[in-house]
This record gives structure tokens, sequence and C-alpha cells, in this order.
């Protein structure tokens, strides 16, 4: 055996370069007796014998080595007697370790037993056979991908738990989809782009996503009936871009979403009526380009909204009843709502953390509905609503803590509803008071608000612009530093 590896060496090094370059380099006319001999070699060294290398073997590992990789499967079984391993969970052996007074037990190694026998990795279903294939499997460590594009019906009987994400989308044909079975996916759930689809998957079993729910660009589904056990959202849900979703049926267990909910551009979406349960929202309240939505009934569950809340584009939306226990949000938002001409449904709403914006709603006459709101954190800006007249609903507003904009609101007449309001700003970069291009609000309505606030806005911090001109002074201001109030 030693000729054998001597032999070997010294071809290699006269292939590779005809010499080896080190101090002990192999010439041709070394001789077998120069390059080796036991005598070199320190005692018992014995070389290995080909019976130390079991055929098959992917990796050569001396005889009575430990081959197990340390962290994947070790137990206590695989270690000395009494050893001690002298390690925190989640600590790295180092060279600077000693041993403690802990000692390693089966529950601080062993592997998760709930996984063991789960299918492992990402799984596509591409037609009715890779469905069959799961059948017996109760759980998947990994994402479930449904994409099959050919196929009208399939079913997953067996599934309970899929440890990662749930994708049902690009399934062109695909008219049911049934996984009676499946309780919680841990990730997220996708349903998007199936074009057949007109009952929702039956997804009956399912009570919690521990990632985000979204449902997208589903042209024929009418409601979400299949999520009928549904309580629990991690993250956010999203439902946008469905055409023929008329309704939110099927979600009326859904108490809890951690993240943001947002609804957006479904185009005969009318009712939220089946959200009722919905009482706990970690983010923002989004509705936006729902033109057949009127009214937000369903959501009275909502008393505290972290996030903001956001109506946008929802051409005939005329009330915002629904709304009725909320107390407070982190901002408001309502803004090009044609239909909508007060605030009423926001009865209880006494606090906005951040900023207020009411802007370009065709119809809102007043601010009715707001008359319990006390503080505006942030900036309240009111912006180009043209059938404004005043402020009413806004008597109790006593601080707003950023800037104040009355913009482009051609109707508006009168302030003197902001009563309460004593203090305004400071606010950053900006002036603290903008009141522009308001055609028909003569300054005198300015100066009354200007006698309220304490302290006044600096005049530098202000930007006031085409007033009315009335009794209070000249034709027209276009400054502060005009302004005559008496």
């Amino acid at each position: 055996m030693k000729r054998v590896l001597w032999m070997i060496w010294v071809l290699l090094c006269a292939v590779s370069s005809g010499s080896c370059a080190d101090s002990d380099a192999v010439s041709l006319g070394d001789t077998e007796s120069d390059l080796l001999s036991d005598s070199d070699l320190p005692p018992d060294s014995d070389l290995p014998s080909d019976s130390d290398f079991p055929l098959g073997s992917d990796t050569i590992h001396p005889p009575g080595t430990d081959t197990t990789t340390p962290g994947h499967g070790d137990t206590d079984s695989d270690l000395p007697p009494g050893s001690d391993t002298g390690l925190e969970d989640g600590d790295t052996a180092t060279s600077d370790d000693t041993a403690s007074d802990d000692t390693a037990t089966d529950t601080d190694v062993a592997p998760d037993t709930d996984t063991a026998d789960c299918l492992q990795g990402i799984i596509l279903v591409r037609n009715t056979l890779d469905a069959r294939a799961l059948d017996g499997h109760t759980c998947l460590v990994g994402d479930l991908q449904i994409t099959a594009p050919g196929v009208h019906n399939l079913e997953i009987n067996d599934l309970r738990i899929i440890y990662g994400d749930l994708r049902i989308e690009h399934n062109a044909a695909l008219t049911s989809l049934e996984m009676p079975s499946l309780v919680e996916v841990t990730g997220d759930v996708q349903i998007a782009e199936n074009g057949a689809l007109v009952t929702f998957p039956a997804l009956h079993a399912l009570r919690e996503i521990g990632g985000q729910l979204t449902v997208r660009d589903n042209p024929l589904v009418v409601d979400l009936g299949g999520l009928s056990q549904l309580s629990h959202v991690q993250a956010e849900v999203i439902v946008a871009d469905n055409p023929r979703l008329t309704s939110f049926q099927g979600l009326s267990s859904l108490t809890a979403v951690q993240g943001a909910v947002r609804i957006l551009r479904n185009d005969t979406l009318a009712s939220l009526g089946a959200l009722h349960s919905l009482h706990t929202l970690g983010a923002d309240l989004e509705i936006r380009s729902n033109p057949w939505l009127v009214d937000l009934t369903g959501l009275s569950g909502l008393r505290t909204l972290p996030g903001a809340l956001i109506l946008v584009n929802n051409d005939r939306l005329a009330s915002l009843s629904g709304l009725s226990q909320l107390h407070t949000a982190g901002a408001l938002e309502v803004s090009a709502n044609d239909a909508l001409a007060s605030f009423q449904g926001l009865n209880a709403l006494g606090t906005v953390q951040g900023n207020f914006t009411a802007s370009s709603n065709a119809s809102l006459q007043h601010f009715s509905g707001l008359n319990n709101l006390v503080q505006i954190g942030g900036n309240c800006a009111i912006l180009g609503n043209p059938a404004l007249v005043a402020l009413t609903g806004l008597g109790a507003l006593a601080r707003i803590g950023g800037y104040l904009e009355i913009y482009a609101n051609t109707e508006l007449s009168r302030l003197d509803a902001l009563v309460s309001l004593q203090e305004i700003g400071p606010a950053s970069g900006v002036a603290d008071v903008q009141i522009i291009q308001n055609l028909s609000l003569p300054y005198c309505a300015v100066c009354a608000l200007w006698a309220g606030l304490s302290p006044q806005p600096l005049i530098e911090n202000t930007s006031i612009s085409h007033l009315l001109a009335d009794a209070c002074g000249d034709a027209g201001v276009s400054d502060v530093g005009d302004l005559q109030c008496p």
C-alpha cells in the first residue's frame, strides 16, 4: 500500500510540473528508498489500509471519526457518559468556554418532533396527479404552490397545516378547489389571477394565517365564502382588483388582523357587513376606489385604530356609518368621495394622532359627525372641497399639533365653528397657518380665528391671501401684514 501511494504522488508531481516545489522536491533521479522509507514515518504512524475506506462512501473519514454534524440531530446519547456541554441555549462553543454546572438535557437538543414526519420543501401542484400525491400527508414544512392552468377541479383532502406559504395563482381553468382539512398556514396565503374561479376555494377549516392574506385579480369571484372559520391574520389583509366581488361574505368569523386591511379597486363591492366580528386591527384601514360602496356598515367593532383610516375615491360612499365606536385613529384621510356630504358615523372619534386631511370631496358641506374631535396631533388640511360652506362639526377641536391649511374651498364663508381652537403648531418647515384661495371667505373670519389662538402665530409663520373684502378693511388682502382686525 505504501508503494502504491508513493507512486501516485510521484506521478502527480511529474504531470503537474515535473517536480515538487517544496524543499523536499522529488526529482526523476530519486529512488524509491530516497523518497520514502518506514524510518521517515513517526512511530506508530501506520498508513491506512484499503479496508479503512468502505466502498460507496461519499466522504472519507478516518476510522472511528464521529461524522455527525454538530447541531443537526445530536442528542445526549451521542455524548460520552457524564459529558457536560457547558453551553446555554443558542451559545456557540469557543476556546474560551468553560464547563458550567448546567448539563444538557434531551429537551435542549432534541429535534422538533411536531414536524418530524412532515413533507419537506416547496411543493408545486400542476395537475391532479400532483394533488393526489399529497394524500395521507397532514403537514408540510415548506411552501405549497397550486398552479395548474389546465385543471378544472382539485382536491387536497388530508393536509392540515402548512409551515410556510400557500399560493393559489395563475390557474386559468380552475373552477373548484377543496382543502377541507387545512387548519393553519404559518406564512402567507395568496389567491390571485385565477381566471375561471367563481366559487372561492373551500378552505372552511382554516382558522389562522401567520402571514398575509391576499385576494387579488380574480375576475369572477363574487364573495369570500371559503374562509368561514378564519379568525386571525397575523399580517395584512389585501383584497384588490376583484371586479365582481360584491361582499365580504365568508369573513364573518374574522376577529383580529395584526397588520393593515386594504380594500382596493373592487368595482362592484357594495357591502362590508360580513366584517362585523372584526375588533382588532394593528395598522391602517384603507378603503380606496370601490365605486359601489355606499357605507361602512360592518366595522362597528373597531374602537382603536393604530394606523390611518384612509377613505379615498369611493364614488358612492355617502355615509361613514359603521365606524360609530371608533374613538382613536392614527391618522385620517377622507378624499375624493363624491357623494359624501358630512362625517356622520364618526361621532365617537376624539383623537387623530397624526395628520387629518379632507380634500376634493365634491359634496362635502360641513364636518358634522366630528363633534367630539378634540385633538389632531399632526397637520390639519382642508383642501379643494367645492361645496364646503362652513366648518360646522369641529366645535370641540382645541389643538392642532402641526399646521392648519385651508385651501381652495371656493364656497367656504365661515370659520366660526373653530371656537374652541386655541393652539396651532409649531409646524416644521412651513407656515403654521395657511388660509389661501378661499374666494368666499371674508378676512374678518380670519380675524376671529386669530383672536382665539394662544399664542397667536407669528406673522412670518402665516400665509393668508385672496380673502373676500368686507367691512374690516380695504378691498382685498394679500398678506397677513395687511390684515386689519378691529
